[in-house]
């Protein structure tokens, strides 16, 4: 993970790892697997997600063009999303994402 300031993290807030006070330059790569951000400043940045557990972004402010790449097992869920929507429509995909439950976490 690049940044201008060295991340602190404290101890796992269950199972995410919390980050706190932290300032993103524009252009930092923030890897937002099984994070718990805590008034965190992202400026410009971009978010990389792999699939792994949602991240938390508590107290936190993003300025400007907040950017997502997906990796890993994100990045092929991305591409099943695609191809449903290429095979069932871009209504199907919409009515997954609003009817598809969320487990607990």
């Amino acid at each position: 993970m690049e940044h201008s300031q060295k991340e602190t993290v404290l101890a796992e807030d269950s199972e995410r790892a919390r980050v706190v006070g932290q300032i993103f330059e524009p252009g930092t790569l923030v890897e937002i697997d099984g994070r718990h951000f805590e008034r965190c400043v992202f400026d410009n940045c971009v978010f990389v997600y792999r699939g792994g557990q949602t991240p938390v972004l508590e107290g936190s402010i993003t300025n400007g063009e907040i950017r997502f790449q997906f990796e890993d097992a994100a990045r092929n869920t991305i591409e099943v999303l695609r191809w449903m929507r290429a095979a069932a429509g871009q209504s199907f995909i919409e009515q997954l994402l609003v009817t598809q439950e969320t487990p607990a976490n």
